[in-house]
């Protein structure tokens, strides 16, 4: 799956306001547990922690429909019983843009299991938005965000922060993949331009597919974002033509303004005496 490997990478480190919200409750991790299970070949769970109290907590990520999932599930419960001999706490994140598309368990005669199955799109991530690590910040903008522009735009001030340029391209890389599961690549491009940091979605055939190619939707929203960005550039270049130098305040309104307000700026930069009376 596309974004499996982006989603597990944001979980490399112990997850524990992630696990505060999906647990109601804080926890302290002691441990990663390995993913490698016995005589499951192929298989390979997506997270396994130790708590300081002792339980076992096992998180899927799932993004797709998948027929197999509750037996695999079951599967994971049975080796992951055997190996620590204590019941796992199974937690599913469903991540996946419409509704959730897996059973939360399995009934048949002589059988009942059960495990928790949670909507990203439905969880208030306010937690991991706020959070100082921006891996936690990416994952919070997959879950029920009020204003998703203003989130965006703080995740990308804080990518913005981060003091080596890798650190940079590889958080930026991971937000535009992960902007894919909530249709917002165009948001993340368009807000990018803001922001002291270069987006090289090119070099990535997914990115350039997600933010050129994408749904139809996606396209059209793409065009226009790209007219935009277009006419920014436009008009600044104008204004640095008319007047030599452009203050960095007018430079932000311009970079801020939609396409009916920087149209009507370039209408108005050829006759005008001074900055003042474009803005």
């Amino acid at each position: 799956m596309r974004y499996d490997t982006t989603l597990k990478a944001l979980l490399e480190q112990p997850p524990e306001t992630l696990l505060r919200l999906l647990l109601g409750e804080r926890v302290r991790v002691s441990r990663m547990l390995p993913t490698e299970l016995p005589l499951i070949q192929g298989l390979r769970p997506d997270l396994i922690l130790e708590l300081e109290d002792g339980r076992i907590v096992h998180i899927e990520l799932q993004a797709q429909p998948d027929r197999g999932f509750t037996t695999r599930m079951l599967r994971y419960w049975e080796r992951l019983y055997v190996k620590y001999e204590r019941a796992p706490v199974q937690i599913v994140l469903w991540v996946g843009k419409g509704k959730v598309a897996v059973e939360s368990g399995l009934r048949a005669r002589g059988l009942h299991f059960r495990y928790r199955v949670l909507d990203m799109k439905s969880v208030d991530t306010t937690l991991l938005l706020r959070s100082r690590l921006v891996d936690e910040n990416l994952l919070g903008l997959l879950g029920d965000v009020r204003n998703r522009r203003l989130s965006v735009r703080r995740v990308l001030q804080r990518i913005a922060a981060l003091p080596v340029e890798n650190q940079q391209k590889d958080a930026i890389q991971k937000l535009l993949i992960l902007s894919g599961l909530r249709g917002i690549e165009p948001l993340v491009i368009e807000e990018s331009e803001a922001m002291p940091i270069t987006v090289h979605y090119d070099e990535n055939l997914f990115l350039k597919r997600a933010f050129e190619e994408g749904e139809e939707k996606g396209i059209e929203k793409g065009a226009e974002v790209g007219e935009l960005r277009a006419t920014r550039e436009m008009v600044l270049r104008l204004m640095e033509k008319r007047f030599s130098k452009v203050p960095s305040s007018v430079r932000t309104r311009v970079r801020k303004a939609d396409l009916a307000t920087l149209r009507a700026m370039s209408d108005k930069i050829l006759d005008a005496a001074s900055l003042d009376d474009i803005l």
